[in-house]
């Protein structure tokens, strides 16, 4: 018997990237089965770019935001009901190369949950500014992942700042860290 395959989804939600959105699909496409991009709102070209390169697009009519179009690609990977999810930002914050490393401690059952931050360890990263983007807070630029399958207290590895709630796709809370 072969070794079984594990599904891992990639989430990426986005608005009006579409100077990014290419390079980041293509990308997490080396590391993951299936790219869902959520497209909030966007009024240039992010949607139909994310859909010709073969990922699945949710459309928001209007922007959302980003806690909303989270929401939306959260519900839609649930239906799927991958054994891994990982979101990544559209504007090439995150390195798809990262996907492999931050999956391995989630498929190994060392944990549920894996954010990866490169603000832990000294590890920082100057992050660039968008041109028509107001600075933000690097500790809200984050690469997460959930596994799924899982109905047990989650674990947490490598994080130092507060998590709020944990969802599973049943829409039962199943637990918080603080």
């Amino acid at each position: 018997m072969g070794e079984r395959k594990h599904l891992t989804v990639a989430c990426i939600p986005a608005y009006n990237e579409e100077r990014t959105i290419a390079t980041v699909i293509l990308k997490t496409m080396r590391y993951v089965d299936k790219v869902i991009v959520c497209d909030d709102g966007s009024f240039d070209m992010t949607g139909e770019i994310a859909e010709r390169l073969g990922a699945e697009v949710i459309r928001h009519a209007r922007n959302m935001g980003y806690g909303a179009a989270l929401r939306s690609l959260f519900k839609r990977a649930a239906e799927i009901d991958p054994d891994v999810m990982v979101t990544l930002d559209a504007d090439s914050q995150h390195s798809p190369e990262d996907v492999r490393r931050l999956v391995e401690p989630v498929l190994n059952g060392e944990a549920d949950i894996v954010i990866g931050s490169r603000l832990m360890l000294g590890n920082e990263q100057e992050m660039p500014l968008q041109e028509g983007r107001r600075g933000g807070d690097n500790k809200a630029s984050q690469s997460s992942l959930l596994r799924w399958s899982d109905r047990r207290p989650v674990r947490i590895q490598g994080i130092q700042q507060a998590c709020t709630e944990i969802h599973h796709s049943d829409g039962a809370r199943h637990g918080s860290v603080r």
